[in-house]
């Protein structure tokens, strides 16, 4: 009996000894959330109303949101939890995903630089992040997306350590993730092109077809699946081939500055809606229900002619749009608000509360990484750089390094060319990753100078000194 409960012991303490910090990171976790969700109300956008009915998706969204929102619903039904349907959504998002976002971060992390201090470190950065944290009570896409873009990370990387399934699990969250923020649908190519050229020397020289070939086509073909499934589907319902017509709505933040600037062309039926939409006072919803109306078009056929027209205006001032892109690339990065969290900010960041004056420090700290422009440059240019040159030396270190680094500058530049508006909401799915690649960074640089400063404290070794040789007389 005493050996049982000696090894039961052990075991107790070597789970600890494994698992000992996640324990913290999720406890940490789950006490910061039990402070702010019976404080806070479900905040929604006029987006969400259009995410809520799965069945009444039209051509502008794509399903990934509204079929979290249909199984949410479908378990609230099947056990009668409660009625309030908001807040059950809002509690689903706080304590599922955002407990699920920390154990990613902090696996994905572990996985790749072997290091469990540094994967909790991560963790809790997520948790401090307020910009990040408040999207978990805004009934929006953006808390999804992180848990989704973090899945897709974490199997897709697993796939080279010869995980089984790995593939099938990365394309499915792939899939997922391209059908809820449809700018991601062009990311698991990224994935492809970066593994490419990491492993390039071993495509002709060693196995890597034989070993990850098969692998790597299941993870492309459940991305395509997704896509031509979904286009798919709204030609048979809308007679439209296509993921989504947002893009035009997105684009009118940059072109209704300068549609003023709009050239008649020999595309009659153009020009009238150019005019239309001049009358409106550049309104998208009140130009697209007039041209419906007076030119007796679908809304799809209103929405291709939208995008027409924005691009001809783009073409033919071309200096208009450019001369915007440094004020879309601050409104994307120099800003750290809690905007999109109004009015739920006040209890959570100004009361008296302990809780509350510890969240206010860290949101001045990550306000001011933001919006001061030399520790700006550090967190997203000099840190993801030394973060590549640090790994270059450990193929799969680097691997994974330069998929953070990537993921990152895509939806930078998908989100900055697409749209000129107060857009910090558009970083927050990469938000968590940023941190991720400029702890890492300095992580290893921290290992670096260690490893240099130990070398050099070290007694160099010389030659064992020789007796002199004495003459013969």
């Amino acid at each position: 009996m005493e050996s049982i409960k000696e090894m039961n012991r052990t075991r107790f303490r070597h789970f600890l000894k494994k698992n000992g910090l996640l324990l913290i990171l999720l406890i940490f976790s789950v006490a910061l959330r039990l402070f702010i969700f019976p404080r806070i109300r479900p905040n929604f956008h006029t987006d969400t109303v259009t995410y809520l009915i799965l069945s009444d998706l039209e051509t502008v969204r794509t399903p990934g949101y509204p079929f979290f929102i249909e199984c949410v619903q479908f378990f609230n039904d099947l056990f009668s939890i409660t009625s309030d349907y908001l807040r059950l959504l809002a509690f689903v998002q706080v304590f599922v995903l955002g407990l699920l976002n920390c154990f990613l971060l902090y696996e994905l992390t572990r996985k790749w630089l072997k290091s469990n201090l540094l994967a909790l470190a991560a963790g809790l950065v997520y948790n401090l992040d307020y910009q990040v944290l408040s999207f978990e009570f805004i009934l929006l896409t953006e808390t999804l997306s992180v848990t989704l873009l973090l899945a897709v990370l974490f199997f897709y990387t697993r796939i080279f350590e010869g995980k089984r399934g790995a593939a099938i699990w990365a394309g499915i969250f792939s899939a997922f993730l391209l059908l809820t923020r449809p700018t991601f649908i062009l990311l698991f190519i990224g994935f492809i092109l970066i593994t490419t050229i990491i492993h390039f020397r071993s495509f002709f020289k060693g196995d890597f077809i034989q070993r990850f070939g098969k692998a790597l086509v299941v993870f492309i073909l459940i991305n395509i699946f997704a896509i031509g499934g979904w286009s798919l589907r709204n030609k048979i319902q809308h007679d439209y081939f296509g993921f989504s017509i947002l893009f035009p709505y997105n684009l009118r933040y940059y072109t209704n500055r300068f549609f003023h600037l709009y050239e008649k062309g020999e595309n009659k039926l153009l020009n009238q809606m150019a005019e239309i939409y001049l009358e409106e006072n550049l309104h998208p919803g009140r130009f697209s229900k007039r041209a419906m109306q007076e030119l007796h078009l679908t809304e799809l056929e209103v929405s291709k002619l939208y995008l027409k027209m924005q691009l001809k205006v783009i073409i033919d001032n071309p200096n208009e749009y450019l001369k915007q892109i440094p004020e879309a690339i601050n409104n994307y990065y120099g800003i750290y608000s809690f905007w999109w969290s109004i009015p739920n900010h006040q209890p959570l960041l100004f009361s008296d509360e302990p809780p509350s004056r510890f969240m206010r420090f860290f949101y001045n700290i990550f306000k001011a990484l933001f919006t001061n422009r030399i520790p700006a440059l550090i967190l997203l240019a000099v840190l993801p750089l030394l973060l590549l040159i640090l790994t270059a030396k450990k193929r799969r270190e680097l691997h994974t390094a330069f998929l953070l680094v990537a993921v990152t500058n895509y939806n930078f530049v998908v989100s900055v060319l697409s749209a000129n508006a107060p857009m910090e909401r558009y970083r927050v799915p990469v938000e968590p990753l940023i941190f991720m690649a400029g702890l890492a960074s300095l992580y290893l640089i921290f290992k670096k100078i260690v490893h240099i400063t130990t070398k050099k404290g070290q007694p160099s070794s010389s030659p064992k000194a020789q007796s002199p040789k004495t003459s013969s007389v």
